[in-house]
């Protein structure tokens, strides 16, 4: 089945949650993600790893590690505006 949402990174220095990017099917890309495969071809991007750069302020970036994915509709899905 597949489930559109989001890949959930959490910032090593402020300890932001940034959920991004959206993906079509989070199943697919926790799973790229963890293997360094890049996405499928369709979805139009390289992919994500296990680590990303996050912005934490003007001039402050961090390095994010990858927690999990949660699709569309999930019970714990985050907000846009959700601090976790």
């Amino acid at each position: 089945m597949t489930r559109p949402g989001v890949l959930l990174y959490r910032c090593r220095r402020c300890g932001a949650l940034d959920c991004d990017p959206r993906v079509p099917d989070v199943t697919v890309a926790l799973v790229a993600a963890v293997h360094g495969a890049p996405f499928p071809a369709a979805w139009c991007g390289p992919g994500h790893g296990l680590v990303s750069v996050h912005a934490c302020g003007p001039g402050l970036l961090g390095v994010a590690d990858l927690v999990g994915a949660v699709g569309d509709g999930a019970p714990d899905a985050p907000g846009p505006e959700d601090p976790r």
